[in-house]
């Protein structure tokens, strides 16, 4: 119990890194620098936008104790990392640090991530 109660008070932290503007210079200079590795099916900014609300809205459940309110599937969503939803930006693992606004929202949404999966299977 007293490990969930760390958890929750880190989570309480995280809002305020998480709800900053969405990093679309470095993704516009991802589009160029990868600009042959893209499909014109792929849409970075919308996959990444919908993998990383659904992690805030998590948090909100959390936050405003309505845990209870969360289902299965919301966790499940949680144990897998954007790379292995979106496996079509995996070359991108390795590159994003190369981009320091996107890298230091991505990093805040994994860290936030794997705290509520830490917090709703303890």
């Amino acid at each position: 119990m007293v490990g969930k109660k760390v958890i929750f008070n880190e989570l309480q932290n995280m809002p305020s890194p998480l709800y900053k503007p969405f990093p679309n210079c470095d993704i516009r200079k991802i589009r160029k620098d990868f600009n042959n590795t893209f499909t014109e099916d792929d849409c970075i900014s919308a996959d990444l936008n919908y993998y990383w609300m659904h992690t805030a809205g998590t948090l909100s459940y959390v936050l405003n104790n309505n845990e209870q309110e969360i289902v299965f599937n919301q966790i499940k969503w949680l144990r897998k990392s954007f790379f292995e939803w979106f496996p079509q930006y995996r070359f991108l693992e390795t590159e994003i640090i190369n981009y320091p606004i996107l890298y230091r929202d991505f990093m805040n949404y994994e860290k936030t991530r794997k705290l509520l999966l830490y917090y709703l299977t303890e």
